[in-house]
């Protein structure tokens, strides 16, 4: 199917990727490429958690890149996945700029000091990748409407 839509033979994708893994690892890892470039502000300061909201809902105008993601991400739950080592590091690395982000508000005063950064964090990965799945399935599910709403809960806890 991917042959057809770009006008080629299957055998030159796997000439190049040498399997679907590999072809569909090098599509998200080009897409995470772009995703964690707007992690950062102008000043270079890394992504806050208003910038995440921002990035969430710029998949979720790609249905098509965050099927991808969530399915490979699924697949690569097994650690002898060509993408687990990835996957995860993904996960750790987005986890660590969230709770950072979490405790430079609770510094500004905009958090609640007494919010775990580290379970909001994850949390709030946890929400965004399900929100994303279930908008996928049902279009009428407003999941950046539903991340915000969960942003202001927390920064009113």
């Amino acid at each position: 199917m991917i042959g057809q839509t770009l006008g080629i033979e299957p055998a030159h994708i796997l000439y190049y990727f040498g399997s679907r893994e590999e072809l569909m690892q090098a599509v998200i890892r080009r897409w995470d490429e772009d995703a964690a470039a707007g992690w950062r502000s102008d000043n270079g300061e890394k992504m806050g958690i208003d910038e995440y909201l921002a990035a969430i809902g710029l998949n979720v105008g790609k249905p098509g890149i965050v099927h991808l993601y969530l399915a490979f991400a699924a697949e690569a739950v097994d650690p002898q996945h060509p993408a687990h080592d990835f996957i995860q590091q993904r996960f750790e690395q987005l986890h660590t700029v969230l709770a950072n982000a979490i405790r430079k508000e609770q510094a500004e005063d905009t958090i609640p000091p007494e919010a775990d950064a580290d379970a909001e964090a994850r949390w709030l990965i946890a929400m965004a990748d399900g929100l994303q799945l279930q908008s996928l399935i049902d279009p009428t599910i407003d999941a950046i409407g539903h991340m915000r709403l969960a942003v202001q809960k927390l920064r009113r806890v």
